[in-house]
């Protein structure tokens, strides 16, 4: 967190807004980050056989298209609110992700309900791949302080 942070003021977002989807490829260097910090090399080099497959390509871990999530929500200059909670999260998948794929993830804001001095926020993301097919979704609540 800089000194001259700005933060994202969720009281100024209604049920409904969409944030400015994030876009980012899946590349060799996304994947090697994500197997050193999960410390599993299990995850690292699965294929898949089908239609995908033709590519050649590695499958991607699931959750790596999880983790980029978050920066759907956190748009570029912006920050998290210091004194959040991550109270729940939830991610489904519904197709493979293969090295070399784009992947585009929006946030829509589902919920900012204020109790007391706190605000609660509910989130979820649609993540499709170059070719519009939804490759994850998720939902996510939070609190903050209503002033950040």
């Amino acid at each position: 967190m800089s000194q001259s942070a700005r933060y994202i003021n969720w009281a100024d977002m209604a049920p409904g807004h969409v944030l400015e989807p994030f876009v980012w490829r899946v590349g060799p260097q996304e994947m090697s980050a994500y197997v050193e910090a999960v410390e599993d090399g299990a995850v690292a080099g699965v294929r898949i056989v089908g239609e995908r497959a033709a590519s050649g390509s590695p499958v991607a871990p699931p959750m790596l298209a999880a983790v980029y999530c978050l920066r759907s929500f956190v748009p570029d200059g912006l920050e998290l609110p210091p004194g959040g909670i991550h109270l729940r999260q939830r991610f489904d998948f519904h197709a493979v992700v293969l090295a070399g794929d784009t992947l585009t993830t929006t946030a829509t804001v589902e919920q900012c309900r204020p109790r007391g001095d706190k605000i609660w926020v509910t989130l979820s993301t649609n993540t499709v791949n170059q070719d519009g097919i939804q490759v994850a979704t998720s939902r996510f609540t939070g609190v903050w302080p209503r002033e950040g």
